[in-house]
């Protein structure tokens, strides 16, 4: 759900793999990165933002030639 306070899900489709995934904080600072090497064309991503204060965060995917970016509003 958003906004969240803790656990959130996240779908995504992509076309190729691997799937990178990045946290922004409002600030445009790089909080997360990682990266699915063998993930699914079609799935769930679920992380635990307990340790995100309070604020605004861009979710980042990237696969190859496709980008995705989504607004992550914590309280």
């Amino acid at each position: 759900p958003n906004p969240t306070r803790d656990q959130f899900t996240v779908a995504y489709s992509v076309q190729e793999e691997p799937i990178g995934i990045s946290i922004f904080n409002a600030t445009g600072q790089q909080l997360i990165q990682l990266s699915l090497e063998e993930a699914e064309q079609t799935g769930q991503w679920q992380y635990n933002g307990e340790q995100l204060p309070a604020g605004l965060y861009y979710i980042q995917w990237q696969a190859k030639k496709e980008v995705e970016l989504l607004k992550l509003v914590v309280e």
